[in-house]
C-alpha cells in the first residue's frame, strides 16, 4: 500500500520562490567576484618595475623639499657691530630728545649700531617697569621706537 503524500500547490510555490530567490543571490555572488577580480587587474598597472621607480621618484621629491625648506631658514648675513656707549658719552640731541619727548624716563643703557655702514644708536629707557627702546641716527635725530622684547 502506497501512501501518497501531498503537498499543499502554495507550499510548493512559496518552497521553489525561496530556492530560485537563494539561486539568484548566489548567481550574483558569483558574479561579482568575478568581476570584482576584473577590475582589480585592470587598474594593476602598477607592476613591481614601475613601484620602483615611483619611490626613487618621491625620494627625489623629499630631498628637494628638504633642501628647499633648509635654503628658506638661512638667517640674514648682514654685518653688524654693536658697541656698548656709555651714558655720559651720548650726544646731546639724544639726551635731550629724551628728556623733552619721554618726562620721568631714565636712561638704562644705550648700544651703537653698525650695518651696512650705517650707524645708530640704540637707547634703552626705564621708568617704573615700563621699558622702551629708542633709535636714533647718527646726528642725534629720532628715528624709530622698537617694539619691547618679551621677557623669557
Amino acid at each position: 500500500m502506497k501512501l501518497a503524500v501531498t503537498v499543499p500547490s502554495q507550499m510548493t510555490m512559496r518552497l521553489r520562490g525561496i530556492m530560485k530567490e537563494k539561486q539568484k543571490l548566489l548567481g550574483v555572488i558569483l558574479y561579482s567576484i568575478h568581476h570584482t577580480k576584473k577590475i582589480v587587474e585592470y587598474f594593476a598597472v602598477f607592476k613591481p618595475n614601475n613601484l620602483l621607480i615611483m619611490k626613487k621618484v618621491l625620494i627625489v621629491l623629499v630631498l628637494i623639499m628638504a633642501v628647499m625648506v633648509v635654503n628658506a631658514q638661512v638667517t640674514n648675513t648682514t654685518d653688524s657691530t654693536r658697541t656698548v656707549v656709555k651714558v655720559a658719552d651720548l650726544q646731546k640731541a639724544i639726551t635731550d630728545n629724551i628728556a623733552k619727548d619721554y618726562v620721568g624716563y631714565t636712561i638704562k643703557e644705550a648700544t651703537s649700531v653698525t650695518a651696512n655702514n650705517i650707524v645708530t644708536f640704540e637707547v634703552v629707557v626705564v621708568k617704573g617697569t615700563a621699558t622702551k627702546v629708542l633709535v636714533y641716527d647718527k646726528e642725534g635725530i629720532f628715528v624709530k621706537k622698537l617694539p619691547p622684547v618679551p621677557k623669557k
